[in-house]
Order: structure tokens, then sequence, then C-alpha cells
């Protein structure tokens, strides 16, 4: 992750710049920190809810939450990580007033989404089903046993 956004930052810096605007430089400047803040903010949102293990494939290993966070930030996203990163990276590209930026941006939102449609979100879908599926079945004989 810091070798991309490493890489990220050094393209934005060898690439042509727009040098006039029809908007004073402190109002680009602006909505690119307010860019900045939402993008952290949604990311940091996400990892206090997810916890480390949440953040970092631990339904992938089996760590799951006792069911599908859906507060907030899940509330106003389903993918707050990806939207908090797209928005930093586009927050970058604004603030160096970069087009190839912009372009760059459109990618990683287009690949963040791909992976979403086709992957983790159906992924995410299955195990929480399957655990709520699991849980049920559980109570279920719990209950036959008592009777």
């Amino acid at each position: 992750m810091i070798t991309r956004d490493y890489k990220y930052h050094e393209a934005l810096l060898d690439q042509a710049t727009i040098t006039s605007l029809p908007v004073d430089d402190n109002i680009v400047k602006s909505i690119a920190v307010g860019l900045y803040v939402i993008g952290t903010g949604l990311v940091l949102a996400a990892f206090w809810r997810l916890g480390i293990d949440g953040t970092y494939l631990g339904d992938y290993f089996g760590i799951l939450k006792e069911e599908k966070i859906t507060g907030f930030p899940f509330n106003f996203t389903s993918d707050p990580m990806y939207l908090g990163s797209t928005l930093n990276f586009l927050a970058h590209a604004v603030w160096h007033k970069s087009p190839a930026g912009l372009l760059l941006t459109i990618w990683v939102y287009v690949v963040y989404k791909f992976y979403t449609i086709t992957i983790e979100g159906p992924f995410t879908e299955y195990i929480y089903s399957t655990a709520a599926k699991a849980k049920q079945q559980k109570k279920a004989k719990a209950k036959a046993k008592v009777h």
C-alpha cells in the first residue's frame, strides 16, 4: 500500500499539470483538503469498526464478526475503505492539478469497483450468510435437545 501510494505520487510529479484554472488556487487546495478529510475519515471509521482482523482479511481466515457490520460508515457505502482511498487519490490529483492523477484515480476506482463486485462483495455475503445459517442450525439443535 505504501509503495502504491508512493508510485502514484511520483507519477503525478512526473506529469504535466494544469497551470491555469478559472478558480483561485486556494479554492483548489480547499477542495483537495475537503476530499482528504472525507476520504481519510471513511478509511479510519471503517478501520475502527472492523478492527485489525476485519481490516486485514480476517474473514478470509475464518475470523468473523458476530454479524456483518452495517453501521456507519458501512451504512453510507458498502466499501468505505475503497471509497475513502479513492477520494484520497482524487484529493492528491486535485492538489497537484494533475490530469494524469485524475485518470489514475478513475482507474483505481474502476479496479476497486470490479474487485468488490466480482470477488469481495460476493465472498462477504457468502461467509456471513453461511455463518448465519450455521448459527440458526446450532440454535435449532440446542432447542431440540431441550425438548
